[in-house]
This record gives C-alpha cells, structure tokens and sequence, in this order.
C-alpha cells in the first residue's frame, strides 16, 4: 500500500485510486505502439526486393531458367509439375532485375501465378489466394 501511494504522490495528484494506474499503462502501452509504427516505416527492403539478377535465355524450357535463378541466387521454387507445365518453351532477355519483375514477363501469358515468401516462391495454377 505504501508503494501505490508512492506512485500516486509521484503523479502529483493524490488521488487513491485505480484510475491513474489504469491511465498509465493506456500511455504506456500508446507510446509503445507509436514507437512500433515508426520502426515499421524505417523496415528494411527484404532479400526478394534487392536481389537483381540478369537473365539472358531464347527457347528453353521454363524448368532450366528456374534451376539457373536458383543457382544464381537464394531463391527456391516450390510447384507441383502435374500442375504447372514447366516443359514450355520461353525466351527472356533482362538485365538487372528484381525477381518480381522477372517472374511477370517469364510468366506472362500463362496460366501460372506466384507467390513470393522471402526467398521461397510458390508457383501455383490457380488464381485463388488461399496461400
């Protein structure tokens, strides 16, 4: 008892009651959650958005430009091959780009989707986002 009276004359204002605790953890817990949103906007770019990669392939199977973006970076594929076709032929010439935009023109004109987790890309034929 002696310590909340403490606190209470160390707010300034006497009072005995739990209405000053309570208003002191609302601001506590409001200048937590400022500080956690400003960390927020300073966050740093993940691997997936600052990896650029060049990629230089006509007429091959989209199968070998997945295995050469994996040799060539961190990156993975995950897809199921009785879903996805990846024995078509395709042709991409870039140079220096994020793997987003690559996977837009490897894919575009397909009926295949990705999904990028990290380094980990999932490749789906469906357009649901159920992932």
């Amino acid at each position: 008892m002696k310590k909340f009276r403490n606190l209470m004359f160390w707010c300034g204002y006497g009072i005995r009651s739990h209405t000053m605790l309570k208003i002191l953890r609302m601001a506590r817990l409001t200048v937590f959650l400022v500080l956690l949103g400003i960390a927020q906007v300073f966050a740093l770019d993940s691997y997936s958005q600052s990896t650029k990669l060049t990629l230089k392939y006509s007429d091959i199977e989209l199968e070998k430009v997945l295995k050469e973006i994996e040799k060539k970076s961190e990156f993975f594929f995950l897809y199921n091959k009785d879903l996805i076709d990846v024995e078509q032929k395709v042709a991409v010439n870039l140079e220096e780009k994020k793997i987003t935009e690559i996977l837009d023109v490897l894919l575009a004109g397909k009926d295949i989707h990705y999904y990028v987790f990290d380094r980990q890309i999932v490749l789906t034929g469906c357009t649901t986002n159920s992932i």
